[in-house]
């Protein structure tokens, strides 16, 4: 395509069918195109999703020239970035939730950094929360310390294609949860650099439900054995900041339970005082 970046856009829905059309609407109102976009049907079974889905596949999307939809049964979103890599040949992958929305700058921004220096290997800007509140995302500034305690990286960042392939792509045992902070852990390991740009590039719809919100302790304490065992030597090298953010917290706790004895005490001692 003339005049596109070298991306591949990849877009996984499973029944996001009433909010994929604005998706796609940000993708195609970039000021620079992007080379690919590929979305992946990950078994909706939502009517309106499927027809939607069923439309695109038959009639492409206006717009968007090298555009392409693929079906597979439910395997979770970990396996439909998977799939939407496997069917693009562009050199660099820029994940996009099916709610989310791109700035029209996005690509243009993303594909400038890639061009000042190749060697960046993930590359994000930063993100407007919208749908129930709006606010600026504001991530803690990247580190391998803070990633050690938690993901910093959004979904939507950039990366390169022969990086995906060596990690053995997204994995697939994360599909409960934190599969991104996984793989952005495995590319952290192969030795990738991160780079943050200024610009806001993309806005993140406030889901009602999120995967994270309803897990069980043990659900929580599964994906946690998950993920220290699939970076094991990552987490070692960052005990010290693991084991200061637990006293950290513990000290919060504590800290919070003496407020509310000591508000408690208060409250009835003026009530014992006024009778």
């Amino acid at each position: 395509m003339v005049d596109a970046a070298d991306i591949a856009i990849i877009i996984p829905c499973f029944n996001d069918g009433a909010t994929l059309k604005a998706t796609l609407l940000s993708v195609q109102d970039q000021k620079l195109a992007a080379a690919e976009v590929v979305v992946v049907d990950d078994g909706s079974s939502d009517q309106a999703t499927i027809e939607l889905i069923n439309n695109l596949q038959e009639h492409g999307c206006s717009g968007l020239a090298n555009f392409k939809v693929l079906k597979q049964l439910n395997q979770g979103p970990s396996s439909a970035r998977n799939t939407a890599i496997e069917n693009c040949k562009a050199a660099w992958i820029l994940p996009l939730d099916a709610d989310d929305l791109l700035r029209p700058i996005a690509i243009n921004a993303l594909w400038n950094a890639v061009k000042e220096d190749s060697s960046r290997g993930i590359i994000y800007g930063k993100n407007i929360f919208f749908g129930g509140r709006s606010q600026v995302a504001d991530f803690p500034q990247f580190s391998e310390n803070i990633m050690a305690l938690g993901n910093v990286i959004p979904v939507s960042a950039l990366f390169k294609r022969e990086s995906w392939a060596a990690v053995g792509g997204y994995r697939i045992a994360m599909n409960s949860g934190w599969e991104d902070w996984d793989f952005w852990l495995s590319l952290l390991e192969h030795g990738e650099k991160v780079y943050q740009l200024e610009e806001i590039i993309l806005d993140i719809r406030i889901k009602h439900r999120s995967r994270n919100r309803g897990w069980s302790s043990s659900e929580r304490l599964k994906l946690v054995s998950m993920l220290a065992g699939n970076h094991h030597d990552f987490f070692a090298r960052h005990i010290t900041d693991l084991l200061d953010r637990v006293s950290d917290l513990e000290h919060q706790r504590q800290t919070s339970r003496y407020q509310i004895i000591k508000n408690t005490l208060k409250s009835l001692w003026r009530r014992g005082s006024t009778r």
